[in-house]
């Protein structure tokens, strides 16, 4: 148990939670505490996080405290990491909330597993003998009670041994003053249970008709072994199959927690050490070779490689990095070898950063949930009541049938499911976190998932969010030289014109002056260092190269320098031109422009598929606005804004009836993004941004806007449909296991039909949950469904 980043609260991992009623249990007990003003518990997770009062301290006492006041509700407290670092370290006390929880999901399906197949194997020939209402026997002992003995010596085992962990769960919580579903199930299986026994040994107790209505003699009571057998047989089936997902929906973090190795190598004193990863601190010099994952954020010293981050932001194509470039912890090195130095490492590292996102968003609630936690208060009870009234009205309309009223008090208890209603909402909200986090894209907690659906109108920055950010040389272009003028060396072609403008401009620390070196880089051209260098502060550069003296920069400049100069292509919009002088004569042009993104277009047309309006707030000029908006297919365009603009923007847009959302990067972003109905921080961003944004995009670009948007709306459409499910289940069951089945079919319902429907439904909301997993993004994947 540790508190979270904010001493305000506390997040614990909590065992022994096995149903929504368990979740909402935990929380009346945390609630209870002294100093809590408020608790969210999420089965999915197995998860609980307490909030604290203003002024109160997440200090040892209150932290007993809350473990005390769940222990005392029969649950258990599981002492854990910092969840920013919890499962990044090889270390065994390192274990996160979801470890934890996975060993119990596994130890649990073990254990049911067992007993489902002993269950099974006994269970089949019980059902099989006991709807046959021995016809299978031999006609020398149909008419004993010897049947029945050995139906009950069948069943015996089935209902002690393996029903027990259902039996320890339901008589558990009435220990503790509350029923849950294992409850009901409990109280109807021991109740059909001991009935069966009852009638074996007063024959007369339970006479008429028995579960199927059929005619009974004193020799062949009504038994319902058949009944408490299969119902148990269907219950360990749905809780290992309801075990076996719930492990599923753990599965993104505990892969992003396998990105982090547990040691690596530093250079100290010129040697490398291997060490364990959480000995690594910041400014030391991380080795790597091809194929090792990188353990921290740091900026590259030596070497040049190409990192695949497909694991963290969910682009398939690594990035060519080099020295002075940076690096994110998780990312994998190819094709090169790196020495980083390191900038942030364990809970300050770009993956833990992620981890604890994630974890904190599943660990959230909806607000939604608010419905179903006042429906699964009096769910319970309500069940109880109806399965006593039932039982009693048809003992008083049938009272020569008393087995009736028993197999229908029995199928009420037996066929309600208040966990497929407390299972609706967190495993979607985990898995779809979880599918989310695999796209690059970190949901800050579930209620952004109901913004998110919400928007009609995406709001976004130019620089660095639809353009690259930086500029680069798109157009190399020759211009004829005076006569007598003296050829460039080499080639004397665009490639010689590059390699000598990128050495007038290697020391230069202008964007356009660093964008003509990337471009000579690029092309591996060899690039001289210039013996002098001097900057002109808007104007450009001279340098002396090999003996020649070069300038490059605008054509101000190059007539303040007296050089002649051409009527070459001019610049659009939203291009710059650079020329390039060698000892006073014009040799030539480079293009520079801030390229549109190139997942940018795609981008745009999936936002309009999902009838989303792109709206571009800019500080750059109206010119290159323009164009790149006029590229894109965006027809509102607001140019030159100042930061208090942006925001302005937004209100009149949501002034206009529409959720408007925001996505940007910078500082200049923060107060459209605190504006905003839903915002978006891309890439690396600022912190300002990151510390507002709802969502975080961890790959830089807008292709993982048009993600987000869509696993929110799918997410919210699946919780919809699993509380659609839960409810109609219920309502449509109850009636029937209640007495409708008998006035519609003349037939009570049968317990083991109950079990197999109560079994189905739990299992039914998570597979559907599951789903999410297997999404397809319009920014990761080739086709979208949204």
């Amino acid at each position: 148990m540790q508190p979270t980043a904010a001493a305000s609260s506390l997040e614990l991992a909590v065992t022994g939670m096995h149903c929504a009623g368990c979740a909402s249990a935990i929380q009346r007990a945390c609630e209870h505490v002294p100093g809590v003003r408020a608790a969210q518990v999420n089965f999915a997770t197995a998860t609980a996080r307490v909030e604290l009062e203003a002024g109160v301290s997440a200090d040892a006492s209150l932290r007993c405290a809350v473990s005390d006041a769940i222990v005392d509700a029969g649950f258990g407290v599981v002492a854990t990491e910092d969840p920013a670092v919890a499962g990044l370290s090889s270390s065994p006390a390192h274990a996160s909330t979801h470890d934890h929880r996975a060993h119990e999901l596994t130890a649990t399906i073990d254990s049911l597993r067992a007993r489902f197949w002993v269950a099974a194997v006994l269970g089949v020939p019980e059902l099989v003998l006991g709807m046959s209402h021995g016809a299978l026997w031999p006609e020398s002992i149909r008419h004993t009670v010897l049947p029945g003995w050995i139906e009950c010596a069948l069943t015996t085992p089935i209902v002690l041994w393996c029903g027990w962990p259902i039996a320890r769960l339901g008589l558990g919580a009435l220990a503790h003053g509350r029923a849950n579903m294992h409850t009901l199930v409990t109280v109807g299986v021991w109740t059909a249970y001991a009935a069966s026994i009852v009638s074996l040994v007063w024959p007369g107790a339970l006479q008429a008709a028995s579960s199927a209505g059929a005619p009974e003699s004193a020799a062949h009571p009504p038994l319902f072994f058949e009944g408490a057998a299969i119902i148990t047989v269907f219950v360990l089936l749905g809780r290992m199959l309801e075990s076996r997902a719930l492990l599923h929906t753990g599965d993104a973090v505990r892969a992003l927690a396998s990105l982090m190795p547990s040691s690596t190598r530093i250079v100290r004193g010129g040697q490398e050490t291997e060490v364990p990863v959480d000995h690594v601190v910041v400014g030391d010099i991380v080795s790597l070779r091809p194929g090792e994952r990188i353990p921290v954020d740091g900026i590259i010293d030596d070497g040049f490689a190409a990192l695949d981050e497909a694991s963290l932001t969910g682009e398939p194509i690594p990035r060519d990095v080099r020295r002075g470039d940076h690096a994110r912890s998780g990312g994998i090195v190819r094709g090169g070898a790196l020495r980083i130095q390191a900038t942030a490492t364990g809970a300050g590292s770009t993956l833990a950063g992620i981890l604890n996102a994630v974890r904190e968003a599943q660990g959230s609630r909806a607000p939604v949930e608010r419905l179903v936690d006042r429906v699964a208060a009096w769910f319970t009870p309500a069940v109880i009541v109806l399965a006593v009234a039932s039982a009693a009205a048809w003992w008083i309309a049938r009272p020569e049938n008393p087995a009736i009223a028993l197999v229908t008090f029995v199928t009420v208890l037996v066929i309600a499911c208040p966990c497929a209603l407390g299972l609706a909402t967190p495993t979607a909200v985990s898995v779809g976190v979880g599918r989310a986090a695999r796209a690059g894209v970190l949901f800050r907690g579930a209620n952004v998932f109901e913004r998110a659906r919400a928007i009609s109108v995406l709001v976004v920055d130019k620089t660095g969010t639809l353009t690259e950010g930086r500029p680069d040389i798109t157009k190399i272009t020759m211009i004829t030289m005076a006569p007598g003028a003296i050829p460039l060396p080499g080639a004397g072609d665009e490639l010689s014109l590059l390699a000598l403008a990128a050495a007038a401009e290697e020391r230069s620390e202008h964007p356009l002056g660093r964008a003509v070196v990337r471009a000579a880089a690029a092309r591996g051209l060899a690039v001289t260092t210039p013996t002098e260098f001097r900057s002109h502060e808007g104007g450009g550069v001279e340098a002396v190269v090999d003996g020649r003296r070069v300038l490059v920069g605008n054509a101000r400049f190059m007539e303040s320098k007296g050089v002649a100069m051409s009527a070459g292509a001019p610049a659009t919009p939203a291009t710059t031109m650079l020329w390039v002088a060698i000892d006073g004569s014009l040799v030539g042009s480079m293009t520079a422009a801030d390229r549109i993104r190139g997942d940018a277009p795609a981008t745009m047309a999936a936002l309009r598929r999902l009838g989303v309006e792109v709206v571009m707030a800019t500080g750059d000029a109206a010119a290159p606005a323009a164009e790149v908006a006029r590229t894109l297919g965006i027809h509102r365009v607001f140019a030159e804004c100042t930061p208090e603009r942006k925001r302005a923007i937004v209100q009149e847009l949501q002034d206009g009836g529409v959720a408007v959302a925001f996505a940007g990067d910078g500082v200049n972003d923060a107060p459209a993004i605190a504006q905003a109905d839903l915002a978006l921080a891309i890439g690396e961003g600022a912190d300002a941004a990151r510390a507002g944004a709802g969502v975080v995009l961890v790959r830089d670009g807008i292709s993982a806007a048009a993600d987000a948007l869509v696993i929110a709306r799918r997410t919210i459409r699946t919780i919809h449909a699993n509380l659609w499910w839960a409810f109609a289940y219920n309502a449509a069951c109850l009636p029937l296991a209640a007495g409708l089945s008998i006035v519609l079919f003349g037939t009570p319902l049968p317990p083991a039909v109950a079990g197999a429907a109560m079994a189905f439904s739990s299992v039914s909301v998570v597979l559907n949950s599951l789903r999410l997993a297997r999404l397809r993004l319009p920014g990761t994947d080739s086709t979208s469904a949204p």
